[in-house]
């Protein structure tokens, strides 16, 4: 049970890059190299049957830079959902989950919805959906599956 790892991270929307009210909550579970984050947010900025596309990010040289996780699909009154990957190569990427700095969740709608565990402020406005090139996708078939529920 060494390599098992559990926390709760809360969930602010960032209306004009700027923090707002939290609105949920993820909870990030990771145990023999996989990866699983439940979802629980409650904000009426969200439109019904909105996709929300979740990211998480590392921090380089003043920037944030993303690693596609997957959608959510918002509900009438909430959003909730799970999202599935390895440990040791988020996204299917080299980077490890002691590497991100939090999470990024981005409507075309509303905006930004987001959460760091690195103690850093999120600056939504320097944020890239894409990681630099230094950081390469690995090739081996993860497990990261959408698993969506709407409420």
């Amino acid at each position: 049970m060494s390599d098992y790892r559990r926390f709760i991270a809360y969930l602010y929307e960032y209306p004009n890059n700027r923090k707002g009210g939290c609105c949920g909550f993820v909870r990030v579970e990771s145990q023999n190299g996989f990866c699983r984050m439940d979802f629980q947010i409650k904000s009426p900025s969200l439109p019904p049957e909105t996709s929300v596309t979740v990211y998480g990010f590392i921090r380089r040289s003043g920037r944030m830079y993303g690693i596609p996780l997957g959608n959510l699909l918002a509900g009438r009154s909430s959003t909730s959902g799970k999202l599935f990957t390895h440990s040791d190569a988020i996204g299917q990427t080299d980077v490890t989950l002691d590497e991100l700095g939090g999470l990024i969740l981005l409507c075309r709608q509303t905006g930004v919805i987001a959460t760091q565990w690195d103690d850093l402020p999120i600056q939504p406005e320097f944020f890239a959906p894409t990681l630099p090139h230094a950081r390469s996708i690995r090739s081996r078939t993860s497990p990261t599956a959408t698993c969506t529920k709407r409420c």
